[in-house]
């Protein structure tokens, strides 16, 4: 039988032993798994919410610049969308590149799973959708564009991951294929959403009396809305994975490691 893990083991931290689990689940198996169908739940809701807005950005931007200008200039406002498209861009790719150091830190210093990382990713979804759609100026709407893209990089930086930790590496292809393959839906869908919005406040289409985004702002009630259900299922999943890694550790110490089912990974989790 094999030994519990000591402070020499590859498997201990500076905070302990690390009781991930590795499965290898593909398929059917994979979809019915209730852990696999929240991740992509979660996915499903928030990354939807980054492609809408990315969708809608141009819009949002002329809405305010043409409500909030005297003289507006087209040139100008097309500047303002370019600058507000790249924010959102290079946020997505420095929550891309940071998000495997900021899961490193904090289980580190905090002892923060990464299922609680996901957590922390989704809420700060749902606050890039507060700000935006609380912006009554360029410049705040100008957080609320690089919050959405840095945690829309978090998110599809930390995904991955959590598939090939969680369910192992022998189908993550077919795994992450069956994760994303919805997230277009949510994004368009929520994309409708705006445009009904729009268009019932502004039928004439006339963006110089939008003022202060009045006339889509409620679009991003539902973007919240849908947020809020994603971080909802990011916290019931982070609350299985705890009970997981509790019960795994007290097989573990207990030396029962033959009735561990599914083994304990060398990654933190």
């Amino acid at each position: 039988m094999t030994t519990p893990a000591t402070s020499a083991d590859p498997r201990a931290t500076i905070n302990g032993i690390d009781y991930d689990t590795a499965r290898e689940l593909g398929g059917l198996s994979y979809l019915r798994d209730p852990e696999a169908q929240l991740l992509a739940l979660v996915l499903f809701l928030c990354a939807g919410i980054g492609v809408f807005y990315n969708n809608n950005i141009g819009t949002i931007v002329n809405a305010l610049y043409f409500s909030s200008t005297d003289d507006p200039d087209p040139s100008a406002a097309q500047r303002l969308i370019n600058h507000h498209v790249a924010v959102v861009s290079l946020g997505s790719f420095a929550g891309r590149l940071a998000i495997g150091a900021v899961t490193d830190l904090g289980k580190r210093f905090w002892a923060l799973p990464r299922s609680g990382i996901l957590v922390v990713v989704v809420f700060c979804m749902v606050l890039s959708q507060v700000i935006a759609g609380a912006a009554e100026t360029l410049t705040m709407l100008l957080v609320g564009s690089a919050l959405t893209g840095l945690s829309y990089g978090f998110l599809f930086g930390i995904m991955p991951t959590l598939v090939s930790v969680w369910f192992g590496t022998s189908h993550f292809g077919s795994n992450w294929g069956m994760t994303t393959v919805f997230i277009g839906f949510s994004g368009q869908g929520l994309g409708a959403f705006f445009g009904y919005i729009y268009d019932s406040n502004m039928p004439d289409q006339d963006p110089t009396k939008c003022k202060r985004g009045a006339c889509y702002r409620d679009a991003f009630v539902l973007s919240m809305g849908v947020g809020m259900l994603g971080l909802l299922a990011a916290i019931i999943l982070a609350r299985r994975r705890g009970d997981r890694r509790r019960e795994n550790r007290r097989l573990w110490e207990a030396q029962e490691i033959n009735h561990i089912e599914y083994v304990p990974f060398v990654l933190s989790e």
